[in-house]
């Protein structure tokens, strides 16, 4: 393996990451030297497990202390002249292997079914010239185009980003889009804050920028997971475990069965020869010949009715572990959480608070005050700062169609929420927009956090401006706010964990791109602040209820923030009275007993990565969890 690619590409300069594989920003690598890569590195795709043969499948059936036994049940029987008694036991051994067998090697087709995917494609530069070639054949060292919409194929550090965003939920459960940018970070950083670093089976969703290949194939974040679970251990299922203790009790049983009927018959003066067979017909009276077929078929029917739910159960006996589960760990983003972005909250100038009713993309809900409700005809504030939120927006949402029932979000999930709650409102983006189209703007910037947008016909208009609180503000006039109230209130929003955006304007004024934010400070008019969250699932507090009723215990696993997750697993009921969360940084400082320790009361793991994951799990299982 080349030494370079144990580096800490998120620390690197760009110059440094560029010189280390040997490449060109502008120009990439050449023809021979990708050829050269790919010959050193592999392909960029993850081994694919060993297909298991029907035949292995078959044959692991047979891997049971009672098939063991019923096996030498049908040899003694056999030998003892009840051939049919044999022939019997051995059918019944056989069916069960036959639909233990079928049934597995179904849900074996259905996960070849899941993993069957399109193939990706890449644009790469090579040779000073733009290319689009298959992601199987990207190398350490490429320089490769990024646009929204594109799928990341390979691990890359960023060298160019202009309001670049990725989602990256899959890898590190973060609910919300990333901002990338190119600059420096501190080695010691984390998985999820990694942010001038793209990583394969992540997603772009706005901006455009430039990467350099740093890792492909199995040594990629995602490749490294696979690895980690392939090699973890392969516990027995509960049920196997009271199989196999029973299954050595019989043997045991039978044996001193034998050997009483045998002593005493002998004791009694009967003839060896006589009394020997008796205790061999009790050896065999005592196997459950019908047992394994009765499981197997029960397993088999469970397997179905999971089946039918969405759920692909591969193991036969795993259908009996979910009766034995005493801790669910889940992710919080998209299975806890409905992972679409909804404002729940706004407030306006005067202080007023509205609350939003409703969940997700869907503008189905209200608008209220005090359980009065309000829409942007009945109230100028709030009008203005609905008008705004929509025209300093670059995302759309898309109305249920043919092919998908759902309102979608087209762009970056917090400006779609923005539109979602406009509609709420009685506010129609696309009619405001055709009204009032766009003449300039200053896009998102991770530095200033804020972004602009100008809007109308003429040479100057009316500017919108929306960002982070604790930037925003500042610009403000103060007499359109009470700047230390508003800021505490956005800090209240924050603690109930909600991202909190601010939004003023500027009317009659030219938007200067070049000049930045700096001179409109003090003009500007405050319109007010919005608070939004991912909520949680309709289902999901009821869910947590049963778990509890029935003696599970639930536990988040998150790649959020750990004051977001606490504040929604509190919501849910996971975390109850006294409970803690514990981030990464925390956990990886934690000596393995102190972890043990701390089990019971911990119901949030927050910004954990994938070998962290495993500790976790790893930890529960040793106390018998």
């Amino acid at each position: 393996m080349p030494a370079h690619t144990s580096l800490n590409w998120h620390a690197e300069t760009v110059e440094n990451a560029l010189r280390t594989l040997q490449t060109d920003s502008r120009s990439g690598l050449t023809a021979a030297e990708a050829s050269a890569h790919l010959a050193e590195h592999g392909p960029n795709e993850l081994p694919e497990a060993a297909h298991k043969p029907m035949w292995k499948v078959f044959a692991a059936q047979f891997a049971s202390p009672l098939i063991y036994i019923l096996f030498v049940a049908a040899v003694i029987a056999f030998a003892m002249g009840h051939s049919s008694d044999a022939a019997v036991i051995l059918v019944v051994v056989l069916v069960n292997a036959v639909i233990g067998a079928f049934q597995e090697g179904r849900a074996e087709h259905s996960m070849e079914a899941l993993r069957k995917m399109s193939s990706l494609k890449v644009r790469v530069v090579r040779g000073g010239a733009e290319s689009i070639i298959e992601a199987r054949d990207v190398v350490p060292g490429d320089v490769v185009l990024l646009a929204a919409g594109d799928a990341v194929s390979a691990d890359a550090r960023l060298l160019e980003a202009a309001a670049l965003e990725a989602t990256e939920a899959a890898l590190t459960g973060e609910s919300l889009p990333v901002l990338k940018h190119t600059e420096v970070l501190p080695e010691d950083s984390g998985l999820g804050d990694r942010k001038n670093m793209i990583y394969s089976g992540t997603h772009l969703t706005a901006g455009r920028g430039r990467a350099v290949i740093v890792a492909t194939g199995q040594q990629t974040e995602v490749g490294k997971i696979a690895k980690l679970t392939s090699t973890a251990t392969d516990p027995k299922t509960p049920l196997e475990l009271r199989l196999h203790q029973f299954g050595q009790w019989l043997v045991m049983a039978s044996i001193a069965l034998f050997a009483l009927i045998l002593a005493f018959g002998l004791l009694r003066g009967i003839p060896f020869g006589q009394i020997f067979m008796v205790a061999i017909s009790q050896m065999v009276s005592m196997v459950p010949e019908g047992l394994p077929v009765a499981m197997t078929i029960a397993l088999a029917v469970g397997m179905q009715r999971m089946a039918r739910r969405g759920a692909i159960v591969r193991r036969l006996a795993a259908v009996e572990t979910l009766g034995s589960t005493s801790i669910i760990c889940s992710d919080k983003t998209g299975t806890l959480t409905k992972n679409e972005m909804t404002v729940t909250t706004l407030i306006l100038p005067d202080a007023r608070r509205i609350e939003v009713s409703g969940a997700g993309y869907s503008p189905e809900g209200r608008l209220s005050v005090n359980g009065k409700e309000l829409t942007a005809t009945d109230d100028a504030a709030l009008k203005a700062l609905l008008e705004a939120v929509v025209l300093c927006n670059d995302a759309q949402i898309v109305p249920p169609d043919a092919e998908d029932t759902r309102w979608r979000a087209l762009g970056d999930p917090t400006e779609s929420a923005l539109l979602t709650v406009a509609l709420k409102g009685c506010v129609e983006p696309e009619k405001l927009r055709h009204h009032s189209p766009r003449r300039a703007e200053i896009p998102f910037d991770a530095t200033t956090k804020m972004m602009a947008t100008q809007n109308g016909h003429g040479a100057s208009g009316r500017i919108v401006f929306k960002g982070a609180p604790e930037m925003l503000l500042d610009l403000c006039d103060p007499a359109t706010l009470d700047l230390a109230a508003t800021h505490q209130t956005a800090v209240e929003l924050a603690a109930q964990a909600l991202r909190v955006l601010a939004v003023a304007e500027v009317n009659d004024a030219t938007l200067d791109e070049s000049a930045g934010f700096e001179p409109y400070r003090g003009r500007l008019r405050f319109l007010g602040l919005l608070g939004q969250m991912d909520p949680p699932r309709d289902e999901v507090k009821a869910a947590v209820e049963e778990c509890l009723v029935a003696g599970i215990r639930p536990v988040m696993v998150t790649g959020d923030h750990k004051a977001t997750g606490l504040a929604i697993a509190t919501a849910l009921g996971i975390a109850r009275p006294g409970d803690i969360a514990v981030d990464g940084s925390e956990l990886e400082a934690m000596p393995e007993q102190e972890l043990r320790a701390t089990l019971s009361r911990i119901s949030v793991f927050a910004r954990v990565h994938p070998a962290q994951k495993l500790r976790i799990v790893e930890a529960l299982q040793a106390q018998g969890e």
